[in-house]
């Protein structure tokens, strides 16, 4: 994940994401730690079994310190990365009323 270079896009949140792949699915939470805005991110999670080919993400904002998302990518095992969404997109529970999917 890579934080958007507009001016307070950084954030310290977390937030929850399930992963649905081509022979399973994987729920789990990416934490941001401190990062700054145009900096990249990198969150490892271990599912318990082989997910396959990641087909999508849907990642849902914790609480109100936005994150201003420039690039998402995930993979599974050593499957090559996978370029998710649109770019320039805002995680927020204060005015998400629902998950953010790509």
């Amino acid at each position: 994940m890579t934080t958007d270079t507009e001016k307070s896009s950084q954030t310290s949140g977390s937030f929850d994401v399930e992963v649905k792949g081509s022979i399973g699915n994987f729920h789990g939470k990416i934490k941001t730690g401190s990062n700054k805005n145009g900096e990249t991110y990198v969150n490892t999670l271990y599912p318990p079994e082989d997910i396959g080919d990641v087909i999508s993400v849907k990642a849902t904002a914790q609480k109100t310190d936005a994150w201003k998302v420039a690039k998402f990518e995930a993979k599974s095992g050593d499957r090559d990365y996978v370029s998710l969404g649109c770019t320039q997109i805002w995680l927020d529970s204060d005015f998400q009323a629902t998950s953010y999917s790509v």
